[in-house]
């Protein structure tokens, strides 16, 4: 995995949430990932970026980020 691969990432964190020991952790990782795609793609496609901020809230409700992108 290279820097910046958010897709390989994004992966082993979906493979990670499904392991009990370290699923908290996990979604909370894969929570900011998803708010960070959203923020990627909220200028150039804002129904996407929806989509990646309702996830990320599904994962991780407390994240203010995907909060914010949500409202914006």
């Amino acid at each position: 995995m290279t820097i910046g691969d958010s897709a390989t990432a994004e992966a082993h964190l979906r493979k990670a949430v499904k392991s009990s020991g370290t699923k908290e952790e996990a979604s909370r990782m894969l929570s900011i990932l998803l708010t960070d795609q959203g923020n990627q793609l909220a200028a150039s496609d804002p129904r996407q970026a929806e989509n990646r901020y309702d996830e990320a809230l599904d994962l991780d409700a407390t994240n203010e980020e995907a909060r914010l992108g949500l409202a914006r």
